[in-house]
């Protein structure tokens, strides 16, 4: 009978331990599925963001060449770079323009520019010389070394797989490739040189403000600022732009007294669009952007470049 009771006690231990395996293992389960639930939650709402913000950019874009061809867009609106914020959808979306004649074209600009260009964006030491002539060789055709410059046989030195391009750049986004290029240095540099800039001429009333410091006389500089200023707000004023007759020096004019030629604007225009979506997903991105002055076909993107995007929550658009 003892015996019987004894056992009767191991079975009934035995189930107790069953039943809270069983419940740990299901307690498990629900901790898992909890998880996994919670992660395609996050899933799906960074797809949903991520495609807020890619719409978005294709808003930007379309607004800000909507505001190029539309001769009854808004006053002040100018194209030197400064971001107008813009609204699609209840959000709102920073896009700036800026005249290709306004930047410096860096496959016409000497080493001299492109050295008072690198230090405009907070380029210093040694790194102004290596940089401004690693340029001059990637662009100019032959393998003649400049002084701290970069030819094929530099880079394969510093174990790079490709060399320079020994033609003119294509895009500046290939400023990426040149030797000892940091990529912050290079985005810096994207919204202030040009491929489609007509020459080394430089529209003044566009450009901005590290380009006229690096291609014009210092003394200058403030001169061109409040011609700007003054234009600008002749231009937002309640009755519109005033007749360049009361704008005084507030022209389109090259403030050199040597060189009084009118830089005009375009046809080629860089924009640049920066969004943060409700959900948190911040992107931005530059588009180069033609005005063919066709009626049929009135523009051509010539160059659409991703520069970020990532899924940021709580992070501000910049």
């Amino acid at each position: 009978m003892i015996s019987l009771q004894v056992r009767l006690g191991d079975q009934r231990g035995i189930a107790l331990l069953v039943v809270l395996w069983t419940l740990m293992l299901l307690s498990l389960l629900v901790v898992a599925f909890a998880q996994q639930t919670h992660l395609e939650r996050q899933r799906v709402s960074n797809v949903i963001a991520a495609a807020a913000a890619a719409s978005d950019l294709q808003a930007g874009l379309s607004l800000g060449i909507s505001a190029l061809l539309d001769p009854k867009a808004p006053r002040g609106w100018t194209h030197d770079g400064s971001p107008r914020e813009v609204e699609f959808a209840e959000r709102r979306i920073s896009v700036s323009i800026q005249d290709a004649n306004g930047c410096m074209n860096v496959n016409e600009a000497d080493i001299e520019q492109l050295q008072s260009l690198l230090r405009a964006v907070g380029v210093g030491g040694d790194a102004v010389r290596s940089l401004a002539a690693a340029i001059i060789d990637w662009r100019d055709p032959d393998s003649a070394l400049t002084p701290n410059g970069a030819e094929l046989a530099t880079y394969v030195e510093n174990g790079w797989s490709t060399g320079p391009g020994n033609r003119p750049f294509l895009s500046v986004s290939e400023l990426k490739g040149v030797l000892g290029m940091p990529p912050d240095v290079a985005d810096r540099l994207a919204s202030l040189l040009s491929v489609s800039s007509e020459g080394k001429e430089i529209n003044p009333m566009t450009a901005p403000e590290p380009v006229l410091r690096a291609a014009f006389p210092a003394e200058e500089v403030s001169g061109i600022l409040a011609r700007r200023a003054k234009r600008a707000e002749a231009e937002s004023g309640p009755e519109g732009a005033l007749p360049a007759s009361e704008l005084g020096d507030a022209d389109l004019r090259s403030a050199s007294d040597k060189d009084l030629a009118e830089v005009p604007e375009g046809p080629v225009f860089m924009l640049e669009i920066a969004t943060l979506s409700q959900q948190g997903a911040s992107a931005r991105a530059r588009a180069v952007v033609w005005l063919t002055q066709d009626a049929k076909n009135p523009y051509y993107v010539l160059d659409w470049q991703l520069a970020r995007s990532a899924l940021q929550t709580g992070v501000s658009s910049q």
